[in-house]
């Protein structure tokens, strides 16, 4: 017993004694590496000179819920600092950890991670050119701050690319994601200039030219909504006669598939360049503009503008049982199926309008494909099976004139009829003058 006392006591006195002094370290290798758990560690010196440090990265035995943390640019758990390199640049590429010993609270202390920061970014494309309309890769050789060198590229899981932006034609993207050039990229131009920034800089840390080319595969789907299904009536309850079932319900009639809206091709020539073509293609609700050169025989606009297919009719339901035979009462005959419900129409296909300068008649076989084919019809629903008949009594009750006497079951409904196919899109050709050409490519220009 007097152990324990003793034991007990030196606890109670340590437990009880100031802190002198808290020191926080971290893992700088993990730092360099960009990873995103930091292991962290204290080591806290009391007036008495003892010393008591953390488990893990300095493998000590003073548990970390003796301490209370608080972090300013990351996350703080169980020892260690979660850090999120994407908003780090907003804490000027430093986390500050305070912290302090919950029976002392009165001393708090810092300590300041610095993360390093890029100084000089070599940025290069991956593609010897690029079609507008089609993305773009890029490699970095980034130095940092301290020496750090990293080589990484775009779509690869940097870290840190997350820190970093690629500009474009006046729009920004992260620089760890692949860089679309948009189909409009300055239009005639030969190449465009993407420039690399640190978070929000406005200064670019590097700048690389994208050569662009005009000898490229396009394509543009237009869909429409499928006509929905019929709905289904399941068995059907009750009687036609006294006797007998009554008969299945016809099963719902598919919709009709959706028509695809027209579409409008414009052909104009290029004052700046005769071997290219301008196109804009223009729907409903969206404008495609595309350059494409007219030497390269591989060229071409494929464009989807099919109508949508037409809903599956619904199954019949079944027919209602008839009645089972009794001493006084014939059996009843079952009910007839209901027949399938009708499919429904697929949509017609999308009127092509080609507004086309003249002169440039033979480029439209020569670059566009077509398939503006009417949507198929949806399926007729299959007739529903006929009900039970009514059972006869047993022949052993010889002497009751109905008991003997079954029914027919019901027969099978009819098939939905299938749904009509829809009309192929219409395809007219407009011939305008060069001057009528160029008015409308300004006006298409400005929207």
């Amino acid at each position: 017993m007097k152990t324990v006392i003793f034991i007990l006591s030196m606890c109670l006195l340590a437990s009880c004694a100031k802190v002198k002094t808290i020191t926080f370290s971290h893992n700088q290798e993990q730092v360099n590496n960009f990873a995103t758990e930091i292991d962290l560690g204290a080591t806290m010196v009391l007036v008495n000179d003892k010393v008591k440090t953390t488990p893990g990265l300095l493998n000590g035995k003073s548990d970390w819920f003796n301490y209370r943390i608080t972090v300013h640019g990351g996350k703080y758990k169980n020892g260690k600092l979660y850090v999120n390199y994407g908003t780090l640049g907003a804490f000027d590429n430093k986390v500050e950890i305070k912290g302090y010993n919950y029976r002392d609270t009165a001393k708090v202390f810092t300590h300041i991670i610095e993360f390093p920061k890029p100084v000089n970014v070599t940025m290069t494309t991956k593609n010897k050119s690029v079609c507008p309309g089609y993305n773009a890769d890029f490699n970095f050789k980034i130095l940092f701050n301290n020496g750090l060198v990293q080589n990484t590229s775009t779509n690869t899981g940097s870290r840190f690319l997350s820190n970093m932006e690629v500009e474009l034609l006046g729009e920004r993207y992260p620089a760890n994601k692949i860089v679309w050039v948009p189909s409009t990229a300055q239009y005639f131009a030969d190449s465009v200039v993407a420039n690399c920034y640190f978070n929000t800089d406005s200064i670019p840390l590097s700048s690389t030219k994208i050569s662009l080319s005009y000898n490229c595969n396009y394509s543009l789907t237009y869909t429409s909504d499928k006509g929905s299904d019929g709905t289904r009536s399941w068995h059907t309850y009750g009687y036609k006669t006294n006797y007998d079932g009554a008969d299945g319900r016809k099963g719902g009639y598919g919709h009709n598939g959706a028509s695809t809206n027209k579409i409008s091709i414009f052909i104009s020539s290029i004052k700046e360049d005769s071997n290219k073509v301008l196109l804009f293609v223009e729907s409903e609700n969206e404008r495609n503009p595309f350059i494409m050169s007219i030497d390269n025989l591989n060229n071409s606009l494929s464009i989807t503008a099919n109508g949508a297919i037409g809903g599956d009719g619904a199954k019949g339901s079944i027919g209602a049982s008839g009645v089972d035979a009794t001493k006084e009462t014939r059996a009843g005959a079952g009910g007839n199926g209901g027949d399938g419900g009708d499919g429904g129409d697929g949509g017609d296909g999308a009127s092509i309008i080609y507004y086309v300068e003249k002169g440039l008649e033979w480029t439209i076989p020569r670059l566009i494909r077509i398939n503006n084919y009417g949507g198929a019809g949806g399926k007729g629903g299959p007739g529903g099976r006929g009900g039970r008949d009514g059972q006869a009594l047993n022949p052993s009750n010889a002497d009751l004139v109905f008991g003997l006497l079954g029914a027919n079951r019901g027969n099978w409904g009819n098939n939905g009829r299938d749904g009509r196919r829809g009309e192929d899109g219409q395809i007219y050709n407009y011939v305008l003058e060069k001057h009528q050409m160029e008015k409308l490519v300004e006006q298409m220009k400005k929207r």
